[in-house]
Formats: structure tokens, sequence, C-alpha cells
């Protein structure tokens, strides 16, 4: 983990396998919950469920690139 999260910005490259379970209304708080699958350098595959007050709403398999703040 790092020690600094807030340095760092996710670019979101891809969405595989997504299931929308329910629908998710401005306002809500989205909760995602990511396991690293894969690591190759500065690009992560996750997989992955997303919640809104402990309920489903969303799984996907993602692909993004981790950069750091300048």
């Amino acid at each position: 983990p790092a020690e600094n999260p807030s340095q760092f910005l996710i670019y979101l490259m891809g969405l595989d396998n997504v299931k929308f379970r329910r629908p998710v209304v401005p306002g809500d708080q989205l909760i995602m919950e990511l396991k690293i699958t894969k690591q190759r350098g500065r690009t992560v595959k996750m997989s992955g469920t997303a919640k809104v007050d402990d309920k489903l709403v969303a799984e996907a398999d993602l692909m993004a690139t981790v950069g750091v703040k300048e």
C-alpha cells in the first residue's frame, strides 16, 4: 500500500465483465472495493465491487495506470 495515496492519480484504461446490479443516483456514496490481480510497472488489473449502503450495485474487472501528482 502507498504511504500517501493522495499523491497518486488513477487513470482508468478499461472495463471488462461489468455487471450493474442496482441504480445509483446523485447523492449516493459509492464505495469501491478492489483487489489488484496483476501488476506490470504502473499498469494494474483489478477486480472488485461497488456498493451503496452495503448493497452491491456493480461489479467489474478494471485496468488502470497509476500516475503521480506534480
